[in-house]
């Protein structure tokens, strides 16, 4: 088993803990600013506590996959249903995207990588104002890099906990958004690559078991994908070249 000390030190974990508390204070501040927009009630309405976790699964088909929307539902159901805890939940996800991506940049390069990359996501304009918003980015963010920390990670190690958290890490992501297709289709496309360099039966045997996991626990959602795939206009204007 691997030691904390081996995946941070006390003083890179002094810096991550002024990076988020940074990242936080510029995220927490006028959180409350302006009111819920349009696409923000369509996240609160559904996540509301006094629905049926059936009622929840059944509107999120005309939106996104229904994992952001039971994750807010229970938030609302400890805490209080209102926006200004809606988005506070959407900001603690953020956070813990910040940490997700130093862990991937550490996996990549190194620690300085890592801080380097956590401290860029801290201070993005896109990453906090989507932290500020009560919908699903952030938490798309935070599984995405967990997704490929653990791929990496299952890579070089070989180790079957990284394989079981790449699984879990990967299906939440495609519960939460669709563009996590895109995610696990450029994983499998690497892992093909990735074949001229490991050949043995193990990592192969793991690999295929765990992308057979994934696409096994994303079949209840695929008759949505079709379905969705048969509508050909939309409000939304096709983006010009």
């Amino acid at each position: 088993m691997e030691k904390v000390e081996d995946w941070i030190d006390r003083n890179t974990a002094y810096l991550i803990f002024g990076i988020i508390l940074f990242a936080a204070v510029i995220r927490i501040y006028h959180l409350d600013y302006q009111s819920l927009w349009l696409d923000e009630l369509y996240s609160i309405i559904p996540a509301d506590p006094q629905k049926l976790l059936s009622s929840i699964i059944e509107t999120s088909k005309h939106d996104q996959p229904p994992f952001f929307y039971l994750y807010l539902h229970y938030v609302f159901t400890l805490f209080g249903y209102n926006e200004y805890v809606g988005r506070l939940a959407c900001t603690f996800v953020g956070m813990l995207g910040i940490v997700a991506i130093y862990f991937l940049g550490n996996e990549c390069h190194g620690k300085s990588v890592g801080l380097f990359a956590s401290f860029l996501t801290a201070v993005s304009f896109f990453h906090v104002y989507y932290s500020q918003e009560l919908r699903f980015y952030t938490m798309t963010f935070l599984l995405s890099a967990l997704s490929y920390l653990f791929f990496i990670r299952a890579f070089k190690n070989d180790r079957i906990p990284d394989f079981i958290f790449y699984s879990v890490s990967t299906v939440l992501l495609l519960y939460t958004h669709f563009y996590g297709i895109i995610i696990f289709v450029s994983q499998a496309i690497i892992f093909l690559i990735l074949l001229r360099y490991r050949r043995d039966s193990r990592f192969i045997v793991y690999s295929v078991l765990s992308g057979i996991v994934i696409a096994l626990a994303f079949i209840p959602w695929l008759s949505v994908i079709l379905k969705w795939s048969d509508v050909t206009t939309i409000w939304i204007e096709r983006p010009h070249p």
